[in-house]
């Protein structure tokens, strides 16, 4: 298995040449996926397309989410947009033909099984003729692409986008497990980490002296409150006193007898 550093020298190499930079179906320039058994690359929303194909039809993989094995980096370094292209091209097979189409012509099967060769250094199997490679591949229900049966055509994309909604959630379930474990990691990492681990003992020092500074201050308060208890009590009743006497005399002055009045109705 390659390291992430190789990866990454691998595709910054690869995207030296500019046809790869852009995405192999559309020509969108945001490229962050591949196919790697046909070695190129492709947009998000191309790369959705190709998953639902098949991993024996189309692997695909993030250039930087996933990891790589030897064998992946050397096809996709042995391949590239461009080489599928021309070979496309030497085949005759249209520019506006469907995706589905072009992998599952013999031509498309053959690619992908002459770049895996040649990626092994092991024999290359014989290309078919210009005439037999645009044709659709044994392995594939002929009826399912060709012909004016675009119901039974439909049927078959169903089944295939059902397979690669499977695929999109278990990459989608793959990610998050990925990205799990990395902060994990770098959790652990930090936790070993001596200076953090001084850092926190320096901190929890602090908080513990604080505290303690705190609470004393607390105490050394209550103790003066209670040794001058009888004084602020004694303040306390007198402030009370001098509260209610003050409203006993305004009280007064409010119903006191009205203007005319006879204040005393008893003189005698």
């Amino acid at each position: 298995m390659e390291s992430a550093n190789n990866a990454k020298q691998v595709f910054e190499e690869l995207f030296k040449n500019e046809e790869n930079t852009t995405c192999f179906e559309c020509g969108a320039s945001s490229v962050q996926w591949t196919s790697v058994n046909n070695g190129i690359f492709l947009c998000l929303n191309c790369s959705s397309q190709h998953r639902c194909f098949g991993a024996h039809i189309s692997l695909v993989r993030h250039i930087t989410l996933d990891s790589w094995s030897d064998l992946q980096l050397a096809m996709m370094k042995n391949g590239g947009n461009s080489a599928l292209k021309s070979c496309f091209s030497s085949y005759n097979l249209p520019q506006d033909q469907s995706m589905e189409y072009k992998y599952h012509t013999k031509v498309g099967v053959y690619y992908r099984e002459m770049l895996k060769a040649i990626s092994q250094d092991q024999q290359i199997p014989t290309a078919p003729s210009v005439e037999e490679g645009a044709e659709l591949s044994p392995e594939v229900n002929n009826s399912s692409l060709t012909g004016d049966d675009t119901s039974k055509e439909k049927s078959v994309m169903e089944k295939v986008n059902v397979e690669g909604v499977k695929q999109g959630a278990v990459f989608f379930g793959n990610t998050i497990v990925s990205g799990m474990k990395t902060f994990a990691t770098k959790v652990n990492d930090q936790a070993n980490n001596p200076n953090l681990k001084n850092d926190m003992v320096e901190f929890g020092q602090k908080v513990g002296e604080r505290t303690k500074n705190a609470a004393e201050a607390v105490a050394e308060k209550s103790k003066e409150v209670w040794n001058n208890r009888d004084e602020i009590m004694s303040k306390t009743a007198d402030s009370i006193s001098k509260g209610w006497d003050t409203t006993v005399s305004f009280w007064k002055k409010i119903t006191g007898p009205k203007e005319g009045a006879n204040p005393n109705p008893n003189p005698n």
